[in-house]
């Protein structure tokens, strides 16, 4: 069947799943003092943050049929479709299939983004990237490290096809031989667990620009990076954070986060203190600094090495949160050092008792994307103010086992067919909504 076809079919699909078998909680994952459950997922589509250097031309676009699902408040889960977009000559896709789902209960968090019909570097015929489908999964549940995965379905670069395994390796790098020298990092199902394992994030495609060479791209070099198919998940488990990440190299990027206070009502503001470390012997160049905010918060400033001018305004996500997003420009964290960046929140009124986390994420270049799980709870007491706690209450690890359906590259599903299977303490489905 030809992709034309194959997107005709996708138009008319009524009931195609994507299953995701978690591992139940052990007896042995419940700690003596239980943590307060929380979870985050969230995907899209496409997202460029790039500059064409001659000329100096920002190319922003996305991200693309965004999704998130968060934990608490349950939000459900959700799903999203866009019939396509982009940049014509740094990336763009033909449809775009997203998912997200979490569960305090089951304690699992799920993503998957699948987009058609790829076109990336499309101003420069020899370095062209195609590919028909590319779709990645993210998950994580508390048996078990964060699992993730991508399939891609007839990838060439300039014309010629590019052969794949049936299992694409973790961050494997493509035709390093033509895009090194003119500035250019390609990389096929990147994934990054959180270095205490409690999330993880998979990109599908992830062009990282280093603006040099001579790509021509708009008549000149790029910096920046697209991404194409991304699913994140990150989950908070009763018995604490764990430290298993599947077998995936650690990664680059350590996170750690802090709130004050830990106790507020509606209202008040919580200072974040963010600090993001590398751990590698390569200096990250901080393209994005990004921190998922809850939906109980509302985002106030941020201030710190990576600036203070937030996008404006920010990034409403399908669970009610906001997204606070930092574009720093010559930005560095050199091996071995750190970045340490505050959030300020308010917390809104009505907003419903419970513990809230926040998630972390930064787009580095050359190194990749990277993730923590949900980090720094905040307590909203159901009457009258609790007693403050020091510190950061244990957040915990959890995996993951995202089984996709062979349909030989066939799409995933219209928006509204996605299935979930989540088993936490006992086997359950949950089946997204309309985003």
């Amino acid at each position: 069947m030809s992709f034309r076809n194959k997107t005709r079919v996708l138009g008319s699909m009524v009931a195609l799943s994507l299953p995701f078998v978690l591992g139940g909680v052990t007896s042995s994952a419940i700690a003596a003092t239980p943590v307060p459950s929380g979870g985050f997922a969230e995907a899209y589509g496409l997202s460029i943050d790039s500059t064409i250097l001659q000329g100096n031309v920002p190319v922003k676009v996305g991200p693309l049929a965004p999704v998130a699902s968060s934990c608490p408040p349950p939000v459900g889960a959700k799903t999203a479709q866009a019939a396509g977009g982009g940049d014509a000559q740094v990336a763009k896709g033909g449809l775009f299939n997203t998912g997200a789902a979490t569960d305090c209960v089951a304690n699992a968090s799920l993503a998957s983004a699948q987009t058609l019909n790829v076109d990336a570097l499309g101003a420069a015929a020899p370095i062209k990237i195609h590919a028909d489908v590319i779709t990645s999964t993210a998950g994580v549940s508390c048996a078990k490290a964060p699992t993730g995965s991508t399939v891609i379905t007839n990838l060439t670069v300039g014309g010629t096809p590019v052969p794949l395994p049936t299992t694409v390796a973790p961050n494997t790098e493509v035709a390093a031989a033509i895009f090194n020298p003119l500035g250019l990092k390609v990389i096929i199902n990147e994934q990054h667990p959180a270095a205490s394992g409690r999330g993880i994030v998979v990109n599908g495609l992830h062009i990282i620009a280093a603006g040099f060479g001579a790509a021509p791209v708009g008549g000149g070099v790029i910096r920046g990076d697209v991404v194409i198919s991304h699913a994140m998940a990150g989950v908070v488990c009763p018995g604490g954070p764990g430290t298993d990440n599947g077998g995936l190299p650690k990664p680059d990027i350590s996170f750690a986060k802090s709130a004050s206070p830990t106790t507020a009502g509606p209202g008040q503001t919580v200072t974040y203190t963010a600090t993001a470390t590398n751990t590698s012997a390569t200096a990250c160049e901080v393209l994005r600094f990004i921190d998922h905010i809850a939906p109980v918060f509302e985002l106030v400033s941020s201030a710190g090495p990576l600036g203070t001018k937030l996008d404006s305004p920010a990034p409403l996500r399908a669970d009610g949160g906001v997204d606070a997003v930092l574009r720093p420009t010559g930005v560095k964290i050199a091996p071995g050092a750190s970045v340490v960046q505050t959030f300020v929140v308010k917390v809104k009124d009505g907003a419903a008792p419970g513990t809230y986390y926040d998630s972390l994420e930064i787009y580095c270049g050359p190194n990749g994307n990277f993730v923590s799980g949900p980090l720094a709870p905040v307590t909203i007491p159901a009457e009258g103010p609790l007693p403050e706690t020091d510190g950061e209450q244990g957040a915990p690890v959890i995996d993951v086992t995202p089984s996709l359906p062979r349909t030989g590259g066939a799409p995933l599903a219209a928006a509204g067919a996605l299935v979930l299977l989540a088993a936490g303490f006992g086997l359950r489905r949950m089946r997204l909504t309309q985003g």
